[in-house]
This record gives structure tokens, sequence and C-alpha cells, in this order.
């Protein structure tokens, strides 16, 4: 029992539907939780803080993150108009889609380390809470 074209195609459509889904919620936290931990450091970090340098770490992974995420769309959107302009023409069909599976790779590596920045960012937010639990104001 296999899938057939129809199955195929909506099972791809899922699935860059999902992808596209993951990468808003990377960019959306990432933004929230920049801005929130800059706005309210003075309230979260105590008088004397340990290991301040993971705060530092997690805005700075966070903003990789988002800036990641910046370019992977406007790649994305230059490539999907280089990749309309060849489909307009019959005789560049075959280049179109060649083109475009060539290019899919830089774009799955921008957004791994979009996720690699992300779960750093997060990793070190955590680490940085946890360090300072102690140390927090009472």
């Amino acid at each position: 029992m296999g899938f057939n074209q129809k199955d195929r195609e909506e099972l791809k459509k899922f699935l860059q539907e999902s992808a596209l889904a993951l990468d808003d919620r990377f960019f959306t936290i990432s933004t929230g939780a920049l801005a929130l931990s800059i706005t309210f450091r003075e309230a979260l970090v105590p008088q004397n803080p340990n290991c301040i340098w993971m705060l530092g770490a997690s805005w700075i992974s966070f903003s990789l993150c988002i800036l990641l995420f910046l370019t992977n769309r406007l790649v994305w959107l230059r490539r999907s108009g280089i990749f309309l302009e060849l489909l307009d023409h019959d005789d560049e069909q075959e280049t179109a889609h060649n083109y475009i599976a060539r290019r899919q790779r830089s774009t799955r590596a921008l957004f791994y380390m979009e996720m690699l920045a992300f779960i750093s960012g997060v990793g070190s937010l955590v680490i940085f809470a946890l360090m300072n639990i102690d140390g927090a104001p009472s």
C-alpha cells in the first residue's frame, strides 16, 4: 500500500506549512523574549547576579534567531521571484525546477541555524534564571 500522487502532494503541503509555522513561532518567541528580558531586566536581575554573561548570551542568540529568520524570508522571496520568472518561459521549466531543488539546501540550512540560535537563547535564559533563583530579591 503506497501513497498516490495526491497523498504525496497533501503531505508535502502539510510539511511545508508546518515548517513555516514553526519558523514563525521561533521569530515570535525570540522577539518577545528579547523585548521582555531587556525591558524588565532590572526587575529580573538580582543585585549581584550570577553568570550575567548567560543573559547576554541569550540576547545574542535571540537576536541571531531574528536575523536568520529575516534573512531566510528575504532569500525565499527573492528565489520565489526568480522561480516564477523561469516558469514564465516554457523552455526553462526544467531549469526552474532544478534551480529550486538546488537552492532549498541553503534555505534549510538557514532554518536549522535559526532553530539552533533559538534553542541556545532559551537555554541561556533558563540557565541564567536557575543560577539566580537563590539570589533573587524577596
